[in-house]
């Protein structure tokens, strides 16, 4: 993808924790994986940021590899708190909050063993409209959180499909 511009961030944050927070507990999980946070206890993690040609949408990439049963668990998660949530709920991470006001779920086509794509409404007047595509492949998820500033739903198809192809 030459034209893209990739820049790699850490998984630590301030203080190196997670700091995501919800008003209600079982809504955190789409908290996490909007702000990049990989869920649970993965063996291993790492994450980078996509910055599409148009400089209009940008795309956060974070994949991690659980043992067991752990991504499938993950991805379970994420579909329970996606009916869960879908009349919205109050997002917290770093001292920032977001009021999300809906959840639309729907499918992702031919990507991994299993996927789902998100949108969220919020608050912002709708100029923002953050989408979340998670994928399993085997014992590793990915997660794909785009956000657009112009106005439309972005999956960041591209840097998703490029990815999931990598995952076999």
């Amino acid at each position: 993808m030459p034209d893209h511009t990739f820049s790699d961030f850490s998984l630590d944050g301030p203080g190196g924790r997670d700091t995501s927070t919800s008003d209600k507990p079982e809504c955190k999980v789409l908290v996490q994986l909007l702000t990049s946070v990989p869920l649970g206890t993965p063996t291993g993690a790492a994450r980078t940021s996509v910055l599409a040609p148009t400089r209009s949408s940008a795309t956060a990439v974070t994949l991690a590899s659980y043992a067991g049963k752990g991504a499938e668990e993950a991805f379970s998660a994420v579909k329970t708190a996606s009916r869960t949530c879908a009349g919205g709920y109050l997002a917290g991470h770093y001292g920032d909050t977001l009021q999300i006001t809906k959840v639309s779920s729907g499918a992702y086509a031919a990507a991994g063993d299993e996927a789902l794509a998100l949108t969220f409404e919020t608050d912002t007047g709708g100029d923002a409209l953050p989408t979340l595509v998670f994928v399993r492949k085997g014992d590793t998820v990915a997660a794909f959180s785009t956000a657009s500033d112009a106005g439309t739903v972005d999956q960041g198809k591209p840097v998703v499909d490029a990815q999931v192809a990598k995952l076999g």
